[in-house]
């Protein structure tokens, strides 16, 4: 009989660290090195105080406008000055801080003075549940059932704001016991990834900047809003130059999850092979820790060719460039990726285990013994910086609804050879609109999500469609707020927002672990190009990928 044949699969795993030299990128995030320049900084100028000095965010202070695209005209000229914001809390008071790193000195110091509470950070997270743990009357209700303290665990939620006139900072502790609890029968994974042919890869990377094909683009990692995509653009072979396309940055809202935990701060390490590609480049990640020192993430990003196999009479497949990230926040992995072209449910406990036996409203479906599935809804709201141009902010709300739609946003003044305005065009995914009245307190806090499209003049320090200080806050800084003053943006400087709507309706099938429920929109730019750039580029190599078969364990 002859031997089986043997398949040997050789792959690399490529990692990069947050690029530091002597001249980065204006956009670059802050080095593990910057960071402790930060926090020594900060540290001293403020040796004496009653409480110890917390960092709740350090970031960076991005270049103004203006000066970054003068820079972007000449970037052979002086760098721009390297700052950072920092939001730190201090004899129980929020302070905004910005710190110029050149010069080794804090040029702004404001304590806020409204509403709402800065990030909490993961120690202060940890540290609530160790005390939830180690509370005398919870151990000893745990004693009186004959618990098992060792078989529970706890996590954090916020508070929110109903109405109250004077808050402080808090945090709910659920906590949940295992015992009998069994694991899950997942399907078997498979034990190999096509990997991309060696020496073929046409990614190139320059420190934080990107090259793929004929695109361009600058990435970059927050705490606050995870993976940052900037400057992206693509080459013109007609002028010889890359035209912009928008910044994207992300914001999700159902627990306030940005503003109140963190995207960057709740990014999970990327695996090759289960989460990305073999042959996808990673990047790491830094954050600062409540004590102001730096905090790895390792494999916080990765980049991937990915083929979808569509052919035209060219024969020529559809390939795309992927930039992953994934958030886990509570009991949701977000796994959220920026394409570039040519899971667990919340649940709370009730004493039902047939439909039958429910007799009022449960606001939710039973999917297993004692288990209700609440009914809820996830609204992802993205800010793009378009550089193009409508009248006022309240003339471009937009509800969408049940028809398929495509948005158009126009700039007058520029025309093609053919007399076409450039413009961009939106194409929508998800439509889904808030089920809460507007006066009620949540909605209050995210009147943001009343529209699915809003328009704004920029103004750098409107960044955050929830507001800079989101736990517990009152809706009196987001983006509807900002909207009400109705400014013109008739060929002004804009930015497009732009919110996505999922309405979860559980079910038995949920349990306990969903399926991936996925949306998204498209961001298409039109005659912005004398004829298509696709001509211009390489199609893709063609190779022969093994067979990869899946591995059963009994």
């Amino acid at each position: 009989m002859a031997s089986p044949l043997k398949v040997a699969l050789f792959f690399s795993i490529i990692t990069l660290s947050s690029i530091t030299c002597c001249n980065p990128h204006p956009l670059d995030s802050l080095t593990s090195t910057e960071i402790l320049q930060v926090r020594a900084i900060v540290n001293k100028y403020n040796p004496s105080s009653k409480y110890k000095l917390t960092f709740h965010y350090v970031g960076l202070e991005e270049p103004d406008k203006p000066v970054m695209l003068s820079w972007l005209s000449k970037p052979t000229s002086k760098t721009p000055h390297r700052r950072a914001f920092v939001i730190a809390w201090l004899n129980k008071q929020s302070h905004t801080i910005i710190v110029d790193l050149s010069k080794r000195s804090i040029i702004s110091d404001k304590v806020y003075d409204g509403t709402g509470y800065p990030i909490r950070t993961i120690e202060e997270q940890n540290a609530a549940i160790d005390l939830a743990l180690k509370h005398e009357p919870f151990l000893g209700s745990l004693k009186k059932r004959g618990l098992n303290a060792s078989e529970f665990v706890c996590s954090t939620q916020s508070i929110g704001w109903f109405g109250e006139e004077k808050t402080k900072r808090k945090v709910k502790i659920p906590c949940f016991y295992l015992n009998g609890t069994v694991r899950p029968p997942f399907p078997p994974r498979l034990n190999c990834a096509p990997p991309t042919p060696a020496g073929k890869k046409g990614l190139k990377i320059d420190g934080n900047t990107l090259r793929w094909t004929n695109w361009k683009f600058h990435l970059g990692f927050d705490a606050r809003a995870g993976a940052v995509i900037s400057l992206a653009s693509i080459y013109d072979p007609e002028s010889r130059k890359y035209r912009q396309d928008p910044t994207e940055e992300w914001y999700h809202i159902t627990y306030f999850d940005c503003g109140e935990f963190g995207l960057g701060l709740s990014t999970f390490s990327l695996e090759p092979l289960n989460d990305c590609p073999a042959e996808a480049v990673f990047i790491d990640g830094y954050y600062a820790g409540q004590d102001g020192k730096p905090v790895k993430v390792d494999n916080a990003l990765c980049i991937f060719e990915r083929s979808w196999g569509h052919k035209i009479r060219e024969v020529r497949p559809e390939v795309s460039l992927v930039v992953r990230m994934v958030a886990t926040v509570g009991n949701y992995d977000y796994f959220l990726d920026w394409e570039f072209r040519p899971r667990v449910l919340e649940v709370k406990t009730v004493p039902y285990t047939h439909t039958d036996q429910i007799k009022k409203e449960v606001y939710g479906t039973l999917i297993a013994d004692n288990s209700i599935g609440v009914h809820h809804d996830h609204f992802f709201t993205y800010h793009l910086d378009l550089d193009i141009d409508a009248k006022t902010e309240v003339d471009a709300r937009i509800k969408l609804g049940l028809s398929q739609a495509e948005l158009v946003v126009v700039n007058p003044n520029k025309k093609t050879k053919l007399g076409n305005k450039v413009e961009y065009r939106l194409l929508p995914g998800s439509a889904a609109g808030p089920l809460l009245l507007p006066d009620d307190y949540p909605q209050i806090r995210a009147a943001f999500t009343n529209y699915n499209v809003w328009v704004t003049p920029y103004n750098k320090s409107e960044k955050w469609a929830g507001g800079l200080f989101v736990d517990q806050s009152r809706g009196d800084d987001t983006l509807s707020v900002w909207s009400n003053r109705n400014r013109n943006i008739e060929n002004k400087d804009i930015v497009l927002w732009y919110t996505m709507g999922l309405h979860h309706i559980p079910c038995q099938e949920d349990f306990p672990v969903m399926p991936t429920l996925s949306g998204g929109f498209e961001l298409r730019p039109i005659n912005f190009f004398e004829y298509s750039p696709v001509l211009k580029t390489r199609p893709p190599f063609h190779a022969s990928w093994p067979n990869c078969t899946a591995r059963f364990s009994f």
